[in-house]
């Protein structure tokens, strides 16, 4: 047993756990944290798309630092993990488009067109094991957790999905705050422990850190 996991060993199946294939799709605040917090978990084989650079505003809700600031937000990710977790995820610098995903796909993008192309290719695909969708704006996050080959819960996921232009504006000021990307984060690998241990999954569950609203469990 590689010890670096031993305090959790009896609450996740790390041989499944390091058995299964995640891509992550988006490498900003989402993307660069559940990358992270998946290879601290255990998992080996991790593959990220993204085509963009580390900007200074990226600073405050990103895991980029700032000696990274103009380079491809992959390569760093990439480096960051090798260096901190020994795990080599796949960085691909690219945007992602209609390219093969299989495993456990997790959209961690702003565009809800980019989401429903990369639903589109989930959809109905046996390679894909399950489909996560986190969605944050403010202090609102909201978090979809979808068996693609389940037609219910394919309909439920598909009647959340509206165009860019219906989605309410923020402020530029107000769009993220480090503690709204963390809480989903730790949804992400919540999902994943469960899908190692063969437990049920939410489809949907939504958490407003300002009321500390929550959903129902």
């Amino acid at each position: 047993m590689d010890k670096k996991f031993s305090r959790q060993t009896d609450l996740i199946d790390m041989k499944r756990l390091e058995q299964t294939a995640v891509t992550i799709i988006g490498a900003g605040s989402i993307g660069s944290f559940a990358t992270y917090a998946l290879a601290k978990m255990g998992v080996k084989d991790i593959t990220v798309y993204d085509d963009d650079i580390v900007e200074q505003h990226n600073f405050s809700n990103q895991i980029y630092r700032i000696e990274d600031i103009n380079k491809k937000k992959v390569t760093c990710l990439k480096n960051r993990i090798k260096t901190d977790t020994e795990v080599k995820i796949k960085a691909i610098e690219d945007k992602y488009e209609n390219q093969k995903l299989k495993g456990i796909v997790l959209s961690a993008v702003d565009s809800m067109e980019t989401r429903e192309i990369i639903w589109k290719n989930c959809r109905l695909n046996y390679d894909v094991e399950l489909f996560i969708d986190v969605r944050v704006g403010g202090q609102v996050y909201r978090i979809y957790v979808v068996n693609p080959m389940d037609p219910d819960e394919i309909e439920q996921y598909e009647a959340t999905l509206y165009p860019s232009s219906e989605v309410s504006p923020l402020k530029c000021t107000e769009r993220s705050i480090i503690f709204s990307v963390l809480g989903p984060v730790a949804m992400v690998c919540n999902a994943v422990k469960n899908y190692a241990n063969k437990n049920n999954h939410r489809l949907e569950f939504i958490f407003d850190f300002a009321t500390l609203y929550a959903t129902p469990v």
